[in-house]
């Protein structure tokens, strides 16, 4: 019996923006100095890479929010000037701390 009917479907590698996305992340936390992204792939909505940075439990990230959020939107700022789009940063709700979040590139026009 083959298990080919429940074998999930392999994501695809990262576009250009969302491995921008990735890589300014990546250069840490001013707080905490977590390096640590971890990225995980949404099949739903036509599929994306969702990327979170993983703050220390001690960071100041955890008591404010907004500043991991506002990390993040650096990171697509850098991410935009790195690859020439438009990008614009989606926030998801987290209490853990964590940086949750996704870059989308808008449509030029």
């Amino acid at each position: 019996m083959s298990n080919t009917r429940h074998a999930k479907p392999r994501p695809r590698p990262p576009d250009a923006v969302e491995a921008a996305f990735r890589a300014e992340l990546r250069r840490g936390c001013p707080f905490c100095q977590s390096r640590r992204v971890v990225g995980r792939f949404r099949f739903h909505g036509g599929g994306r890479w969702d990327y979170g940075m993983r703050c220390d439990p001690s960071c100041r990230t955890f008591a404010e929010p907004q500043l991991a959020h506002r990390i993040a939107v650096k990171a697509a700022e850098r991410a935009a000037a790195a690859t020439g789009q438009t990008l614009r940063y989606e926030a998801f709700d987290s209490s853990t701390g964590a940086i949750e979040g996704a870059v989308r590139a808008l449509a030029a026009g």
